[in-house]
């Protein structure tokens, strides 16, 4: 007995399915092709390192020793502060000191070991003869003394307080930079958060250093007090793994992948959840080599080596939008038609049967009684092209149109 093949409205589901996503499927590898891998995050905008963002006179940074990791929504907060004055060297040691002929600030001042002073044979008597004469610096313990005492009392605690201002400082001026450039080009540009950077010289000589773990961020800005916030992106944080920079042979396999991006999921509001995030990096870099490293420190390796290394070092990019958003979305949709989710009349009307293949080809004709007004009302002027897609659209349910 012949078994039942099922109603025929199964099948043309099925079939609208499978067309679906393979259109979605076309759409994303469409999107790859226009795609530049990158992997050295030193081509990108702007890096900011979070330990350059120490506490200083009010700053605030999530990674201090005084943020509730899990319940501050504000991850930076830098105000600008004046410059820390140089101390000033007392009057008895200017005629000894060397002048500074380098550009660091910090370098520390150094003493002449001798001086020549000019004195008149004759001190009442102006117009007289002058005299020179050699002062060593070893006959002058006063002098030494007095040294001694401003290094210790005034210039060190300044090196240390300006060494401090002097990063927070740094940091302000990328915030403005990269403010400025969001603020004017902010369709170009995107501002993320990376977790665990991936360092490492791959067998094929490619050369990574890029975070895996990235999720949007929002910077904002208080004119009047001079001073950036970044926070999560209003719509979220959504962290997500990023591996397009690692060629697919050296990846985690397919269900370690969905294993990790599952963890992800369950903490992708919460980029300080250290545990967690440690946990899923852990893991990322033990996939990919057995000799895979993990430092959970705030500051990137100087370089990279053999030895695939992913250190924690949170940072803030800002780089190019690319069609890295709508691969993600592709993704997501190919995921949920696959899975049997509801397809879109649109989409669904594109992979049916065509009703009808005579004269596809001719522009249908328009009655009068539809179309009261046969002028195209568009804000620049139109080609013949963009003319045969609006009639088109007049007359079908709807059109796939795919630009170069």
């Amino acid at each position: 007995m012949k078994s039942n093949p099922g109603p025929p409205e199964s099948k043309d589901v099925d079939v609208i399915r499978e067309r679906a996503v393979r259109l979605f499927k076309f759409l994303r590898e469409l999107a790859l092709l226009k795609t530049k891998v990158v992997r050295d995050l030193s081509e990108y905008e702007k890096v900011v390192w979070f330990n350059d963002a120490l506490e200083y006179k009010g700053c605030f940074s999530v990674l201090g020793p005084e943020s509730d990791k899990l319940q501050d929504s504000t991850w930076l907060d830098i105000k600008q502060s004046p410059e820390p004055m140089r101390p000033a060297v007392p009057p008895a040691l200017n005629q000894w000191l060397e002048d500074n002929t380098t550009e660091d600030q910090h370098t520390e001042p150094q003493l002449k070991q001798r001086i020549t002073i000019v004195d008149s044979v004759n001190q009442y008597d102006p117009t007289s003869a002058h005299q020179e004469k050699t002062e060593l610096l070893a006959d002058h313990p006063e002098v030494l003394r007095e040294w001694e005492r401003w290094k210790q009392d005034s210039w060190l605690p300044w090196v240390e307080i300006h060494s401090d201002w002097s990063s927070v400082d740094k940091v302000y001026y990328q915030l403005f930079s990269i403010y400025q450039q969001l603020k004017k080009l902010g369709e170009r540009f995107e501002l993320v958060l990376g977790l665990g950077l991936l360092i490492w010289e791959t067998p094929n000589n490619q050369v990574i250093q890029r975070h895996i773990i990235v999720g949007d961020a929002h910077l904002s800005f208080d004119a009047y007090r001079a001073k950036f916030e970044l926070q999560a992106a209003p719509e979220g944080v959504k962290l997500h793994l990023e591996t397009d920079m690692v060629e697919q042979s050296y990846l985690p396999s397919l269900e370690q992948m969905k294993e990790l991006e599952s963890l992800l999921s369950m903490t992708q509001e919460s980029p300080w959840n250290k545990e967690e995030i440690d946990k899923i990096l852990r893991s990322f870099i033990n996939s990919i080599s057995a000799h895979g490293i993990y430092s959970d420190s705030l500051y990137p390796p100087d370089k990279p080596t053999k030895i695939p290394t992913i250190t924690f070092a949170p940072a803030i990019i800002l780089r190019s939008r690319t069609q890295r958003s709508l691969i993600q979305c592709l993704n997501g949709i190919i995921e949920k038609i696959a899975k049997g989710d509801v397809i879109p009349s649109g989409i669904e009307i594109l992979c049916e049967e065509p009703k009808s293949t005579e004269n596809s080809d001719k522009v249908p004709e328009v009655s009068n009684e539809e179309f009261t007004d046969e002028n195209i009302y568009l804000p620049l002027p139109t080609n013949e092209e963009q003319k045969q897609i609006i009639y088109q659209i007049k007359n079908q349910n709807g059109i796939l149109y795919i630009t170069s």
